[in-house]
C-alpha cells in the first residue's frame, strides 16, 4: 500500500466513524437485546418442545456405534490417520495450534486490505482447511455403519413392568406432565428389588424355599401357595406399605383384607383380582382406568406358580395339606 492509498483509507475511515453510531452503549444495547431474545427462545424450546432422549447406556450392547456430534466428525475421522502412539498430537497439539493461530491472528495480520481478491494467501490457506474439514466430515458419515434402531418405551409402565430392556421414556411438561403416583411407585419398586442389591426381602420371604408341585395335584396354602406369596408378594403386601390395604402374610389376610376384599380371591373364579394380576393382567375400573397393575410389578411370575395358583383357586383354595389331600383323594367305588 503506497502513501496515497493510506491517506485515502484514513479519510474514508474517519468519515465512517463520524457517520456511525458509538459502540457503547448503542451497539452493546442491540447485542444485549438480541442475546436475551435468543436466550428466551432456547428456554421456550427446552420447556415446551424438549429434546428426544436416547435409551440409557448399556455397556453390554456391542451393536452400539459411538460417534461424536457432527461438528466434531472431521476431527474423529482425522484421528484414523494418526498412529496410536501419536494420538495426543491429533487430539491436543494440532487443535491447540489451530486455536492459538486464530487467537493470534489480529496480532500478526495487520494489513488494512479487506478485499478478498487481494488476500489470496490467507484465503487459500483457509480454503484448504475448510475443504479438508468438509471432506473428513463427509467421509466419517459415509464410513459409519448403520446404527441399529433401539426401541424406546412409550410409558413408565411399559419400561418397568412389561419390557425392562427398553429405554426409559422421557418425562416432563413436554411429555404429558410429571409422573403420576402410580408411575413413581412402579419405578421405586423396580429399582428397589431389581437394580439395588442392597434391598432386602423380609426374613420370612428369604427363607421360604421354592415350592415343588406336579401338575394334576391340588396345592394348599400351607405347603405351596404360602411359599410363593412369601417370596413374591409380602415385600409389599404387609403393614406399612402402600398396597390397597391388601395384606398377604397369612391365609386369613389374603381372604379378608384389602380395598377389594370381596373380589381379591373368590373360590373357583379365575376372574379374582389376585389371579388376574399375577397372570400378568391389569385390573381395570368401570372407566377403563388401571385399578391394579400386574403383580409383581417388576416381572411376570413364573408360569409354574401361575398354574399352581390356578389349580388352588379352582379347587376351592384349601388352607391345609390335609384339606388338599382330601380333595385329591379319589372316592372308592361302592361294592
Amino acid at each position: 500500500m503506497n502513501e496515497e492509498q493510506k491517506i485515502t483509507y484514513k479519510q474514508r475511515y474517519t468519515q465512517a466513524k463520524q457517520k456511525g453510531v458509538s459502540f457503547w452503549p448503542d451497539i452493546i444495547y442491540k447485542d444485549l437485546l438480541m442475546t436475551f431474545g435468543i436466550f428466551l427462545f432456547l428456554v421456550g424450546l427446552a420447556a415446551f418442545v424438549g429434546v428426544p432422549l436416547d435409551p440409557k447406556a448399556d455397556p453390554s450392547d456391542s451393536n452400539y456405534i459411538p460417534r461424536p456430534e457432527w461438528y466434531f466428525l472431521f476431527l474423529f475421522e482425522f484421528l484414523k490417520y494418526v498412529p496410536g502412539k501419536l494420538e495426543w498430537v491429533g487430539t491436543i497439539v494440532i487443535p491447540g495450534i489451530a486455536v492459538a493461530a486464530l487467537f493470534l491472528l489480529p496480532f500478526y495480520d495487520k494489513s488494512p486490505i479487506r478485499y478478498w481478491k487481494k488476500r489470496k494467501v490467507g484465503l487459500s490457506i483457509m480454503g484448504v482447511i475448510v475443504l479438508a474439514m468438509i471432506g473428513l466430515t463427509v467421509r466419517a458419515v459415509a464410513t459409519t455403519p448403520e446404527q441399529a434402531e433401539v426401541t424406546v418405551a412409550n410409558s413408565i409402565r411399559e419400561q418397568v413392568i412389561l419390557q425392562q430392556d427398553l429405554g426409559m421414556p422421557p418425562y416432563g411438561l413436554a411429555y404429558g406432565g410429571p409422573l403420576s403416583k402410580a408411575e413413581i411407585e412402579a419405578i421405586v419398586a423396580f429399582m428397589r428389588y431389581t437394580w439395588d442389591d442392597r434391598a432386602e426381602l423380609p426374613a420370612e420371604a428369604a427363607i421360604a424355599a421354592p415350592p415343588t408341585w406336579e401338575e394334576g395335584m391340588i396345592p394348599s396354602y400351607e405347603i405351596e401357595i404360602s411359599k410363593i406369596v412369601m417370596r413374591n408378594c409380602v415385600s409389599c403386601h404387609r403393614p406399612g406399605k402402600e398396597n390397597n390395604n391388601y395384606l398377604m402374610q397369612s391365609y386369613q389376610e389374603m381372604l379378608t383384607t384389602g380395598d377389594n376384599a370381596d373380589k381379591n380371591l373368590i373360590a373357583g373364579d379365575l376372574n379374582s383380582y389376585l389371579y388376574q394380576t399375577i397372570a400378568g393382567n391389569a385390573v381395570l375400573d368401570a372407566n377403563g382406568e388401571v385399578l391394579i397393575h400386574q403383580m409383581p410389578l417388576t416381572k411376570i411370575m413364573k408360569e409354574e406358580y401361575i398354574k399352581m395358583f390356578e389349580a388352588w383357586i379352582l379347587n376351592g383354595m384349601p388352607e391345609t395339606a390335609e384339606e388338599a389331600e382330601a380333595l385329591s383323594a379319589t372316592p372308592e367305588p361302592e361294592p
